[in-house]
């Protein structure tokens, strides 16, 4: 029998709270459960396969770990999120958690959940539902990374916030730049003048919101775009607002936020969990008059020991992105294309990078170029790398199917991802209102398929700074 203990119930009410998509709370909803020997796994997949959340509890989390040696499979079941939930919200937040599986047939129960508080006992007992499958189809290549940041989840949090406001079918426009991250200066302002680092944007039929953030070491602690060995550029991507907001929960539990984008167009949001609770005022988000001095606001960065206690307790989401628009450049121009880069590794430090203009380049794309002065050995590497992206492809292919809407093979080999009908419909109305406020009226002037406004510069003393236009807020 495995049988673990945690001395705080919080610490698994964060994992579970993380799994819940925003605030949809539907009966129906199972989460998968993964017990192995070196911790827990939960994990939960939209059915519309672009968003997959998991938090994993390490067994040095828990203050007791007994795991059978001569177990012959890791068990794997399906638990009901609501009931699971309301389950560890008997007693208040000072009651610990026993966790109890027993697959045999002559147990009583093949799950249980034992909560204690001051000698009362309240027992929940669970008969898990078999998985239809082994893992989540949405997956995330780490060796095709081409950005990462390292910031406070709060940041993130808050302007998703304020762009839960607009409709459920908008879309948000992430920007990324690489930029030094320099030190503040005296008077706390960024030592970088009118430069954004990250800028986010949304637009629907009335209305434009548009955050830009400057470099700020206050703000990040690792700001980049590009390979790690050869950083510079800029990247562009597009995200469904009802997906990004299925991340507000694990961004409200999470004390660091790490978020990378692959070429695959997948975004990967790891946190490290908050295990010691979650004060109301954290809890908030942005208040009427805009977030205060971020300084003030926002908690420090975790330092290195800091970080590796909170390291056993970890949360992902994985998001997908959306395709490129005819009317709208999705544009990654990167210092040094990646696959090249590799190459270059591979054939013994060749000096020379390739420049990539205009739209994103697929990992097939790359390797498809010609190329020269490369060796064999970067060859065969370009060889596999293409039959891995192609094997992905054809994965999301059959997973999700071709009414999903996402994850489709495009004929330009540019793109996984194509535009789907509702997303259509949308683009359709848009512009059909711009043509009518083509006169500047409303939502302002439109430049490279994004309406712009003006926009008020974050410093570090303001907090991420927005503008709307269209409607007053």
């Amino acid at each position: 029998m495995i049988q673990c203990k945690l001395h705080d119930v919080k610490i698994l009410q964060n994992s579970i709270l993380a799994l819940q998509f925003g605030k949809e709370k539907r009966e129906s909803d199972l989460i998968h459960c993964k017990i192995s020997a070196g911790g827990f796994k939960f994990y939960k997949e939209a059915p519309s396969k672009d968003v997959a959340i998991s938090t994993l509890l390490k067994k040095e989390v828990f203050s007791q770990w007994t795991f059978p040696s001569d177990l012959e499979r890791a068990p794997h079941f399906m638990l009901p999120l609501s009931s699971f939930n309301q389950c560890l919200q008997v007693f208040c937040q000072n009651a610990s958690v026993t966790l109890e599986y027993d697959g045999s047939p002559e147990g009583d129960s093949d799950f249980r959940v034992i909560l204690e508080e001051e000698g009362a006992v309240f027992q929940c007992n669970f008969t898990g539902y078999e998985p239809p499958q082994e893992g989540p189809s949405l997956i995330f290549d780490e060796r095709d990374e081409i950005c990462c940041i390292e910031t406070r989840p709060e940041v993130l949090r808050d302007i998703l916030n304020e762009f839960a406001e607009e409709g459920a079918e908008a879309e948000v426009r992430l920007a990324l730049k690489h930029c030094d991250l320099r030190p503040t200066r005296s008077d706390g302002r960024s030592a970088v003048e009118d430069e954004t680092a990250l800028s986010m944007s949304v637009v629907d039929e009335t209305s434009s919101l548009q955050y830009d953030i400057p470099p700020s070491s206050s703000l990040f602690a690792e700001l980049r775009v590009g390979p790690r060995h050869a950083p510079g550029g800029s990247l562009v991507r597009r995200f469904s607002l009802k997906s990004l907001l299925a991340a507000r929960n694990a961004l409200t539990v999470s004390q660091s936020l790490r978020l990378r984008i692959n070429r695959e167009g997948v975004m990967a949001l790891r946190a490290l969990v908050r295990n010691s609770g979650t004060s109301a005022q954290q809890q908030q988000g942005s208040t009427q008059n805009g977030p205060p001095n971020p300084q003030q606001r926002y908690p420090q960065h975790p330092n290195q020991q800091q970080q590796q206690m909170m390291s056993i307790h970890l949360i992902e989401v994985l998001i997908c992105s959306l395709g490129d628009r005819e009317d709208e450049e999705d544009e990654t121009c990167l210092t040094a294309d990646v696959m090249d880069s590799q190459a270059a590794a591979a054939a013994g430090g060749a000096s020379g990078v390739s420049q990539l203009n205009g739209h994103s380049h697929s990992a097939a794309a790359s390797a498809a170029a010609p190329r020269t002065g490369v060796s064999q050995e970067a060859e065969e590497e370009d060889e596999r790398d293409e039959a891995r992206l192609e094997a992905l492809r054809a994965k999301r292919k059959r997973v999700q199917g071709a009414g999903a809407g996402i994850a489709s093979d495009s004929d330009d080999g540019e793109s996984l991802f194509q535009e789907t009908d509702v997303q259509r419909d949308v683009r359709v109305k848009r512009e059909q209102a711009e043509e009518r406020d083509s006169g500047g009226r409303g939502r302002g002037r439109r430049e490279n398929g994004i309406s712009q406004t003006t926009t008020r510069q974050l410093s570090n003393q303001a907090g991420p700074s927005g503008s709307r236009g269209g409607r007053q807020k």
